[in-house]
């Protein structure tokens, strides 16, 4: 019962083999088009398929149009945001075209919705088959073509010398050197995807959640924080439709790729929600319904963490553990209210950045003053603060910690997952190189997450941070950040490295709002999670196996589609 090694090298001489069958197979757009619906077709299972053709009342054709406004019911998309209905009808109305999405489109097909679903779906890169495909990039494409509805599409046919392994890896000849996306067009696609990630946790729940204006406000500031992490002067033109500095393609698929990762898991599930009937749906719990917002943990700033924490961190269930509002903003408060909670916790927390230090120290707050006599500054010459930090002083960090909390006033805890989450002004990452990073010292130290214990004596106490490291005073008063590259516990922002920009080294002195630490589940969310695993394999078994002989008309669909019939099976390819 062995299996075969697979390497890189043998990946692609199967996508080059595969791709030369195709070539000589299908010449024109016709065939390549009705060859990827059936390969799409392919990778669902019977009883999806039948659930999907339920969308298709009594036609029973997968070439009929698909209705805009029955699409954008199903995907729950509001129906007084305009941009975003064109948004989603743009998105699907390209991938229902792929490959060919830069050749004239026509309105999405049942058919062609079919494959947008398969695309955006964990399956898409099974797929497509082909090294290339990224569905970021497919996304950037089709947002770049909104609003734009007189552009000059490729109008070739396929034939022998148009090779299929060049549509697929240059994306049907884009340019993307030449295309932008305006701004506001991502803002509200983010926004979007942002609420989805809260009312769309898994591919079967009943979205019976709406969003109403004022959320969507607050998600549209979260989307603002991502936006300035693809390009900080994003915002710095007037907000009229149309003045907002467009975002490149190479600004969109980094962020994407480094700064937030999971986040169109929200959007995978929704689209695998049009493989379901309703009665299928079950219902879920969202992870902060029945827990009140507090003043600094919102729905929106969930969201924002959720889609930067690694997949393998899932977040199903927060627990309210310690707000300093409520409690004190005191280290015996903070101890009391977290050191038996034993599952991971995340700290958020916020403040007013201090610009001018000596003004603010000497004659509005003598305890910064004293502050800073203990904690190190960084020297003006390795200030580089960029446009973003300079027009927005409010900043926010969440901080995941694995461990349970402990005191240590000599010691840390903390394992290697513990990571800082930058969320305001910006989005950012920085994740820790080693274990053991955090102290809770109550002699007098304070909190550090990445700097070395401080010197607490009786005729001297002073801060150690680290290169990257959140150092939080005694009194949860005043807190710093300091990002002036690698050589310390935690590496330096995920978007200086992958932009090779880590020279540019800063540091935000604040005074401290809010300090929030909320639980991440406990053991009975870790066995909700495991009753939802078993349900999910159970369901897949069920759905699996139908009764073909009580089908009826149905038979003669799925044997048109190849999913019955000439011993064929759904799911591969």
């Amino acid at each position: 019962m062995g299996q075969s090694n697979s390497t890189p090298g043998n990946d692609t001489s199967k996508y080059e083999q595969n791709l030369n069958k195709i070539q000589n197979k299908y010449h024109n757009t016709t065939e390549i088009e009705e060859y990827f619906l059936k390969r799409a077709i392919r990778h669902l299972t019977t009883s999806e398929f039948l659930s999907y053709s339920v969308s298709l009342n009594d036609k029973k054709d997968l070439n009929e149009i698909y209705p805009h406004q029955q699409l954008l019911q199903k995907l729950h998309v509001p129906e007084d945001n305009r941009l975003l209905s064109d948004i989603v009808l743009k998105i699907f109305k390209t991938l229902s075209n792929y490959p060919l999405i830069n050749d004239l489109q026509n309105d999405a097909s049942f058919g062609g919705i079919l494959k947008a679903i398969v695309l955006l779906s964990p399956r898409g890169k099974k797929y497509v088959a082909h090294k290339s495909f990224n569905i970021v990039t497919l996304l950037f494409i089709a947002l770049s073509k909104v609003g734009k509805e007189n552009l000059l599409y490729n109008t070739i046919s396929l034939n022998e010398s148009y090779q299929l392994n060049e549509v697929l890896g240059d994306y049907n000849e884009t340019n993307f050197d030449e295309i932008t996306v305006d701004s506001e067009i991502i803002l509200c696609f983010i926004t979007w995807l942002l609420t989805l990630n809260y009312i769309c946790p898994t591919n079967n729940c009943k979205l019976n959640y709406d969003i109403d204006n004022d959320d969507w406000k607050t998600f549209e500031l979260s989307a603002k924080c991502i936006i300035r992490s693809m390009n900080t002067e994003a915002f710095t033109l007037t907000t009229a439709p149309g003045s907002m500095r467009p975002i490149t393609f190479q600004e969109f698929s980094t962020v994407f790729k480094v700064i937030i990762p999971n986040i169109l898991i929200g959007l995978e599930n929704l689209v695998e929600h049009l493989l379901y009937q309703e009665k299928d749906l079950v219902d879920t719990e969202r992870p902060i319904d029945k827990t009140a917002e507090s003043k600094l943990l919102s729905k929106s700033l969930y969201s924002q963490i959720n889609a930067s924490l690694p997949k393998e961190i899932a977040i199903t269930k927060l627990q309210k553990l310690y707000i300093g509002r409520e409690s004190g903003f005191s280290m015996r408060s903070l101890q009391s209210k977290v050191f038996k909670w034993v599952a991971p916790t995340i700290v958020l927390i916020s403040g007013m950045r201090i610009t001018d230090d000596t003004e603010y120290g000497s004659s509005k707050n003598p305890r910064y003053k004293k502050f800073l006599e203990c904690y190190p500054k960084l020297r003006d010459d390795d200030q580089h603060l960029d446009e973003c930090f300079e027009r927005k002083r409010k900043v926010i960090f969440a901080v995941f910690i694995k461990e349970p909390w402990k005191v240590t006033n000599k010691s840390y805890f903390g394992g290697s997952n513990t990571t800082i989450i930058q969320l305001s002004p910006r989005q950012d990452i920085y994740r820790s190189n080693i274990s053991n990073i955090v102290y809770f010292n109550t002699i007098g130290g304070g909190i550090g997450i990445g700097s070395t214990q401080p010197i607490i004596k009786s005729t001297l106490e002073k801060h150690q941070p680290g290169n990257v490291a959140l150092t939080i005073d005694n009194s949860l008063e005043f807190a710093a950040f300091r990002n002036v590259g690698y050589g310390g516990k935690l590496n330096p922002s995920s978007l200086q490295i992958e932009k090779e920009t880590t020279d540019r080294t800063f540091e935000l002195r604040f005074i401290i709002q809010d300090i929030e630490v909320w639980g991440c589940g406990g053991e009975k969310e870790l066995e909700e999670q495991i009753r939802q695993l078993q349900w999910e394999e159970k369901e897949a078994k069920r759905r699996q196996h139908v009764n073909l002989k009580s089908l009826g008309e149905d038979r003669a669909l799925l044997e048109m589609a190849g999913l019955v019939g000439q011993h064929q099976s759904g799911g591969s390819m």
